[in-house]
């Protein structure tokens, strides 16, 4: 099972994102995708997300960033189509100031 977690952030490196970064994990052992999307963010972030720690249940990680900033409606339909282009069984986007709980994306998985 293919899961994308896709996060759309402008200048909230310190305050909110990394820390939802680093929360993110599953213990079921799926294919885990975390996409960072950067709507051309001017703090930390291009400096610091590029080199993101994660849990090892993160299998990849990839980092976008936007030259031009894009509307929230924007960004989400940019990771929805990242995520259709790359076959992913599901897409779930998540704000940058989320704390995933510990079975969080288990859970998820498991109810749909």
């Amino acid at each position: 099972m293919k899961i994308l977690v896709g996060i759309p952030t402008t200048n909230l490196w310190n305050k909110y994102t990394k820390n939802a970064l680093c929360s993110i994990k599953s213990k079921k052992g799926h294919y885990l995708e975390v996409l960072l999307l950067d709507n051309n963010s001017t703090d930390e972030t291009p400096k610091e997300a590029p080199q993101a720690r994660f849990d090892a249940s993160v299998t990849k990680y990839t980092y976008i960033r936007n030259e031009k900033r894009n509307s929230c409606a924007g960004s989400w339909n940019q990771i929805v189509q990242y995520g259709k282009d790359n076959g992913f069984d599901y897409i779930a986007i998540f704000n940058d100031d989320v704390l995933f709980s510990e079975n969080c994306l288990d859970i998820l998985v498991d109810r749909f």
